[in-house]
Order: C-alpha cells, then sequence, then structure tokens
C-alpha cells in the first residue's frame, strides 16, 4: 500500500487546462485576446493557438497570463 502511495505521489499533477479548450490572455501585451489551449510547455508556461492577422500562430506563454473562457 506504501508502495501504490508513493507511486501516485510523483506522478506529475492533472493539467489545469485541456488542448483545445478556449482561453483568455488576462496580462501582457496579447492582453484581452481570445486563443485555444495547444499544449503544455514545461510547468509555468503554455502553447496558444491564437489567430493574428488571419493566420494561426503558435505563442509561448507564461501560465498565469491565462485562464479558461
Amino acid at each position: 500500500m506504501i508502495r501504490e502511495l508513493r507511486k501516485l505521489d510523483s506522478m506529475p499533477p492533472e493539467p489545469y487546462m485541456k488542448i483545445g479548450e478556449n482561453i483568455k490572455v488576462v496580462s501582457g501585451p496579447l492582453q484581452g485576446l481570445s486563443a485555444i489551449y495547444e499544449a503544455a510547455d514545461g510547468l509555468s508556461r503554455s502553447i496558444i493557438l491564437l489567430q493574428f492577422m488571419q493566420q494561426n500562430q503558435k505563442i509561448k506563454i507564461d501560465n498565469k497570463f491565462l485562464i479558461k473562457e
């Protein structure tokens, strides 16, 4: 039982946002823009898909600037 608990403790936390989810940038130069969550980029950053100048752009951004819509 102790081994099983240690195994659970060593697993990474479930991500707050899921791939394809609509998100919003709440701070910084992109503040107010909506985007789609693409993937995690380490523990504190994410890759988002943002439509800019009629093209989809992948941008790496700090998680503290993002919220779910």
